[in-house]
């Protein structure tokens, strides 16, 4: 399970949004793609958010002054749990993504299981692509 200090200091645990389909995108601030596509998750959180979508960002390579800065600059509104040194990521079960570049996001079904996996930056209609059929299943 995922867990630890968020972004804004507060803690950040995966389990506490069981029962909601989860996007766990990982993103660094010195990422071009992921300054891309940060503003459309954002977007897709807010319309999406009230029927069960929860966005986690995992920062997956900044200082601790770094995180915040990407966050107020691209408005995102949803937690970012910040991995020090990757050892959250290594708890992404191996195969499931690439991690060997940034972004990429892992769809959990409201149970908690991996529904989808996308190495590389998304597009909202993307985004919507896998969610939508997640976010009926409920």
């Amino acid at each position: 399970m995922l867990q630890g200090e968020g972004a804004d200091g507060r803690p950040v645990r995966l389990d506490a949004f069981k029962g909601k389909v989860v996007a766990l995108n990982a993103w660094a601030s010195w990422c071009g793609p992921c300054r891309a596509e940060s503003p459309g998750l954002a977007q897709i959180q807010k319309e999406l958010g009230g029927q069960g979508l929860q966005i986690v960002g995992i920062d997956g390579g900044d200082s601790a002054s770094h995180p915040l800065s990407f966050i107020r600059e691209h408005g995102l509104n949803y937690p970012t749990l910040v991995d020090k040194g990757g050892k959250q990521a290594l708890r992404i079960p191996r195969g499931t993504v690439s991690q060997v570049g940034l972004p990429y996001t892992v769809f959990l079904d409201r149970t908690g299981r991996i529904a989808a996996s996308v190495s590389g930056a998304l597009t909202e209609e993307q985004v919507k692509d896998v969610v939508t059929p997640l976010l009926a299943a409920g």
